[in-house]
């Protein structure tokens, strides 16, 4: 549309009097009002109420696509939206040889001792939630996590903990995802490819500052100031012999520091058969 406009107005000397509305609009998509906010925890409570009632009704035949058409189903009862593309929401991972990354749910099933990743998000009334999930499948066999996996689980856990530490109005946002990437490093574990973070609101990826890196492929919205009142992820994830760790949380911005919006995944949950 903008370079429709300049088309239209070439030749003029209008086209050298724009100016970006990006400072004002970020603003606006970024700081939310009560009612969005509420509309935001309705979202998220939604999504992790789905979430347990699917891993209630699991069963160990049960492959990707089927934990993810469950979702589906319910989401399709209730008139819910996914909070980005439908085929890719949830994604679920199933154990150690699933192909991690935004693909679609496919025909794995989850073996015992290894773990079922989820990244899901519904979108309640406009807004949208996005947060990951854990779940070890334990069997007779495989009875507890091991303590390898469980090490790797609070390795992430400690690297979103010190995220949330760092994140406070006027922070830029790449300092943020310099403590996460450090804490996860610092353990001895390779460094994330992606942000650390990013605003919710509307969308899962929204408008706003970016808890990430300084790489060009961000822009500038690293270097932009977190605020109060904004509502971020942090999320990361570790390749384990048992599956992608991959944990994400929603956290709030207050006038002195963070909060989790919603309760945190802070042990792993078991699946049994």
């Amino acid at each position: 549309m903008y370079r429709r406009l300049t088309d239209l107005l070439d030749g003029t000397p209008f086209t050298d009097r724009f100016e970006s509305a990006a400072p004002i609009m970020v603003g606006l998509r970024s700081s939310l009002t009560p009612t969005e906010r509420e509309r935001m925890e309705r979202a998220v409570d939604i999504t992790a109420g789905i979430l347990d009632d699917a891993t209630s009704e699991w069963t160990p035949d049960w492959t990707e696509a089927q934990f993810s058409e469950y979702c589906h189903s319910r989401m399709r009862e209730d008139g819910l939206d996914s909070a980005w593309s439908w085929d890719g929401c949830p994604m679920v991972d199933g154990g150690a040889d699933a192909e991690v990354g935004h693909s679609l749910p496919g025909d794995r099933t989850l073996p015992p001792g290894e773990v079922l990743h989820v990244d899901f998000g519904v979108r309640y009334d406009g807004y949208a939630a996005d947060i990951q999930r854990l779940y070890y499948y334990a069997s007779d066999k495989h009875p507890a996590p091991p303590e390898k996996l469980q090490d790797a689980f609070n390795d992430v856990r400690a690297a979103i903990d010190t995220g949330m530490e760092a994140l406070e109005p006027g922070v830029a946002g790449y300092e943020v995802d310099a403590a996460v990437r450090k804490a996860i490093t610092d353990r001895g574990w390779p460094e994330f490819k992606h942000a650390a973070g990013h605003t919710v609101g509307r969308n899962a990826h929204d408008a706003g500052p970016l808890l990430g890196p300084r790489w060009e492929r961000y822009g500038e919205r690293p270097e932009r100031a977190v605020a109060a009142g904004e509502i971020y992820t942090l999320e990361l994830g570790v390749e384990t012999e048992y599956g992608y760790l991959g944990q994400e949380e929603m956290i709030e911005v207050t006038d002195d520091g963070a909060t989790y919006f919603y309760p945190p995944q802070t042990e792993l949950r078991v699946l049994s058969s």
